[in-house]
């Protein structure tokens, strides 16, 4: 699963996300960093978890894979919007909290399907 496609298409989305979060929502370097990377995981990990059927959320795990989404959703939409940070502060917190539970999911089920 992990390959070199899989670190080459990781790297240039972290890239690419990272740049566009800084650039227009003036995100902190470190919060566009993580973002990125999250984001580069998780983009390199929908491929293989669409394909193959043993991922949670494909024929089993649906309940699991609704609550897993629904606390990374929830998280991500209500608790930036409580902090009282600017806006774009809020959308980037958004971004990373979405991103990394999404991409903590899936790799964690790579682990999980991998043993």
């Amino acid at each position: 699963m992990l390959t070199a496609r899989f670190a080459l298409l990781t790297l240039v989305t972290a890239a690419v996300v990272s740049v566009a979060l800084v650039l227009l929502l003036d995100a902190t370097p470190a919060t566009a960093i993580f973002s990125g990377l999250a984001a580069g995981a998780f983009a390199a990990m929908m491929p293989v978890a669409v394909r193959d059927g043993r991922f949670p959320g494909a024929h089993s795990g649906r309940r699991a894979s609704a609550i897993a989404s629904l606390l990374v959703l929830g998280s991500g939409l209500t608790v930036p919007a409580t902090l009282g940070l600017t806006r774009g502060a809020q959308l980037s917190l958004s971004i990373l909290i979405l991103v990394v539970g999404s991409a903590a999911f899936l790799l964690g089920s790579a682990a999980v399907i991998e043993e």
